[in-house]
């Protein structure tokens, strides 16, 4: 099996309901949006 070495990292978000979760998510993908353009 070939086995391709990619760089890249996972992120975990974590608190108690309604602790801004989702947000901090929307607000990261914004981010990385507006770095593309």
């Amino acid at each position: 099996m070939d086995t391709i070495n990619r760089p890249g990292w996972i992120e975990i978000v974590t608190g108690p309901m309604f602790a801004g979760k989702s947000e901090e998510l929307i607000r990261r993908i914004k981010r990385l949006e507006y770095a593309k353009k």
